[in-house]
């Protein structure tokens, strides 16, 4: 004869549905952000659920961006679309980088200031890989100690102090064939 089992199952049911915690004040379990509606979403600070108005969100961005509704969360968009973006960094020309501040105006500055600022020499208003433009800055022809250790430029360039001024060379010209600048040995060197 098989031997038989008895097995005894309850299940229950409420009749309301549980609550979602999403209400004020409730514990944060999500990074979701609920909109409460058009003009306010939740969020979440100290761990718990608080209402946000979307233009205060938006004032947080600064003047220039004002509330668009909610999606999700807050959506901020800019008062002047025609204006430029602020913090966006552009090239006025090939010497003079702007900045755009609060209030969507193009702040210009010289690159020579900029650079100057940090030590350096202009190299002039580039664009890097990305597409970001900015003012690109050089050590090579400044001043240097005697003392001053060579250092790594880039992958391929090393820098070196020669009769009081850095000047950059190629690794591969040092090695005589392929090479890399080795920015981990003390000082820097070239990797045949």
């Amino acid at each position: 004869m098989l031997p038989c089992f008895a097995v005894a199952l309850l299940l229950g049911c409420t009749e309301q549905e549980a609550r979602l915690l999403y209400e004020l004040g409730d514990p944060c379990r999500s990074a979701y952000k609920p909109c409460l509606d058009d003009d306010s979403a939740l969020s979440c600070e100290s761990n718990v659920w608080v209402e946000r108005d979307c233009a205060s969100v938006c004032a947080e961005l600064g003047p220039a961006y004002g509330p668009a509704g909610c999606d999700r969360e807050c959506v901020c968009e800019l008062l002047d679309p025609s204006g430029c973006t602020p913090n966006e960094v552009t090239c006025v020309d090939e010497s003079t980088v702007a900045v755009c501040d609060e209030a969507q105006q193009l702040q210009s500055t010289p690159c020579s200031d900029v650079c100057a600022d940090a030590g350096l020499d202009e190299v002039g208003c580039l664009a890097n890989e990305d597409g970001e433009q900015s003012c690109w800055c050089t050590s090579e022809d400044t001043p240097c100690e005697p003392s001053s250790m060579p250092t790594c430029v880039d992958d391929a360039t090393i820098a070196v102090c020669e009769m009081g001024a850095w000047v950059f060379v190629e690794c591969q010209m040092v090695c005589g064939g392929p090479a890399v600048c080795d920015p981990l040995q003390q000082p820097a060197t070239c990797g045949c």
